[in-house]
């Protein structure tokens, strides 16, 4: 007959320690998932900020150093064949006039970004969640973000004055950009006004990049080496997004190892416990399994008995491991917030850290099990009556056995370890 029915009875008769023991797999799981869920929140985010950056845009050619670039560059950029779109960019930090009369001292800055109205459009989409975009490259209309209107207290038509070569400029507020807006680094305090304004603001003829879109069925190399061999004039960097996206990952990567690292050694931590439990579970049972023999039952029925109930602890815990897990990578990423260059914007939980979370916490915890489950299934209904069965040779088997589990968790970890991590 089946003992699986036996088995449940046996938790059920001891609440406290299965809880114990499920709590013990969700504390693995939950440190691993949430690691596996916020290195994977991290990737979203690079991608994301890639996107804000880049746009539609196949390459981008940006001034080195603070000299930037001159609209002969910018013309050559616009020339070069296979180029369908060059659309340059003004960025600049500045302080905004907080008015005659504020005691309160200088806000903190603001990121100044000069567009071209009618180009940069066909590059990057400006998420609006009120007012209108830009549309005059000489009006003194302005964008903010969604961050710096709730900063300073800034609404559609509020007044911006801003001073920085010159006598103050003065703008109006006709939209509001959603969220931190397209740029890195600026805190979410971002200013976006048409770039011949910006150059007048700053006394500039020279702009800080030029994104290039290309003519649909171009190679992007052909183009990056005839710009190479026109471009000779000033020094610049000429990227793909795909660069952009290696560096902003590079940039994340000491975090990404870390919570690898927690997540393997909580890992440890939870096969450590569930080993001994159940190796105590054994000893405490030696009676009950005895019986059991004695009763007609044989080894590999005891065997599935120990083992039914490390699988139901093992998914009880794991389940529970993903719905904390899930609610410490949300802390972490609230407590966090930025990575390097890349500000986190939530946790990410894709199916296969789910899948992966899951098939480890009920992994682990049987093969946790599995050496206390059979040195179970070895012991005769004799043995039963001796006052203890914790010989040498068993506290051997158990080293033996802790050292495998050990070792597959620490494989487990190095799966778990960020790819460019370094060592």
């Amino acid at each position: 007959m089946s003992l699986t029915n036996l088995a449940f009875r046996s938790l059920r008769a001891r609440p406290l320690r299965a809880v114990l023991s499920a709590f013990g797999v969700a504390l693995g799981v939950s440190v691993l998932f949430a690691g596996l869920a916020t290195n994977a929140g991290v990737d979203a985010s690079v991608r994301s900020t890639v996107n804000d950056l880049v746009g539609r845009s196949d390459l981008r050619v940006a001034a080195f150093g603070e000299t930037g670039l001159t609209a002969d560059t910018v013309a050559a950029i616009a020339e070069t064949p296979g180029v369908a779109v060059a659309a340059p960019a003004l960025e600049r930090r500045v302080y905004l006039d907080a008015g005659a009369g504020d005691d309160a001292g200088l806000p903190p800055p603001v990121t100044v970004l000069g567009i071209d109205p009618a180009l940069d459009p066909q590059l990057h989409d400006l998420v609006l969640v009120a007012g209108s975009p830009l549309s005059q490259p000489d009006e003194h209309s302005a964008l903010i973000t969604e961050h710096l209107a709730a900063q300073d207290g800034l609404a559609v038509g509020s007044p911006l004055s801003m001073q920085a070569a010159g006598d103050p400029v003065s703008y109006r507020v006709v939209g509001i950009v959603a969220g931190d807006g397209p740029l890195t680094g600026a805190f979410g305090r971002t200013v976006i006004v048409p770039l011949r304004t910006a150059q007048a603001v700053f006394d500039e003829t020279r702009v800080t990049r030029v994104d290039i879109g290309l003519v649909a069925g171009s190679d992007q190399a052909t183009v990056a080496a005839a710009l190479e061999s026109r471009l000779t004039a000033e020094p610049y960097v000429l990227s793909s997004p795909a660069d952009l996206a290696s560096l902003l990952g590079a940039s994340t990567a000491d975090f990404r190892a870390t919570t690898a690292l927690i997540a393997a050694i909580a890992l440890f931590a939870g096969a450590f416990l569930i080993f001994n439990t159940l190796s105590m579970t054994v000893s405490e049972r030696i009676r009950e399994v005895g019986l059991l023999r004695a009763a007609g039952a044989r080894r590999r029925q005891v065997m599935s008995f120990m083992l039914t109930q490390a699988l139901v602890l093992g998914i009880a815990g794991s389940l529970l491991g993903l719905v904390l897990g899930t609610l410490l990578a949300a802390g972490m990423v609230a407590f966090v917030r930025t990575v390097g260059s890349v500000t986190l914007e939530r946790p990410a939980l894709p199916l296969d850290a789910i899948a992966f979370a899951l098939i480890v916490g009920v992994g682990v915890t049987l093969a946790a099990a599995l050496e206390p489950a059979r040195r179970a299934s070895r012991i005769q209904p004799v043995e039963a009556l001796t006052p203890r069965l914790d010989r040498p040779a068993a506290r051997s088997a158990r080293l033996r056995w802790l050292a495998v589990v050990f070792v597959v968790v620490a494989m487990v970890g190095v799966i778990v370890l960020p790819r460019g991590a370094g060592t």
